[in-house]
């Protein structure tokens, strides 16, 4: 199943007890293929991180992770991360169609701002 969404929060969590590390382990691999939304890894600090669609999400995760998977056993979560990417800010100043019967293309600019109250006058004369 393919989402349109990705998972943008980030929890570590960590057993109260380290003899239930390989539980953990096990349990996180259960979670991932029981939710497909849940993204479940290892950091490059050797924590454990699980990333879901947001904070609510996170805490039913974590409580079935917890209470359904892991028998009760405690486990220990860092606070909420979001994670943020780049994005494009720029609209392209040239763009073309895709279309493969027509072809068109346009090449646009800004229009100055001194410009701007004279359009919308002659919009709303229309």
């Amino acid at each position: 199943m393919k989402f349109s969404a990705s998972p943008v929060v980030l929890v570590a969590v960590q057993c109260k007890i380290a003899s239930d590390l390989p539980k953990l382990v096990e349990d996180l691999k259960r979670l991932a293929k029981s939710d497909p939304m849940v993204v479940c890894s290892i950091a490059e600090s050797g924590k454990h991180v699980i990333a879901g669609a947001g904070e609510l999400h996170l805490e039913i995760c974590l409580k079935d992770l917890q209470e359904d998977f892991m028998g009760g056993a405690e486990i220990v979560k860092s606070d909420p991360v979001v994670s943020f990417r780049e994005t494009v800010l720029e609209v392209p100043l040239f763009t073309t169609s895709r279309h493969t019967f027509l072809s068109l293309s346009h090449l646009g600019s800004r229009v100055p701002s001194e410009l701007l109250p004279r359009i919308r006058l002659s919009l709303n004369a229309c």
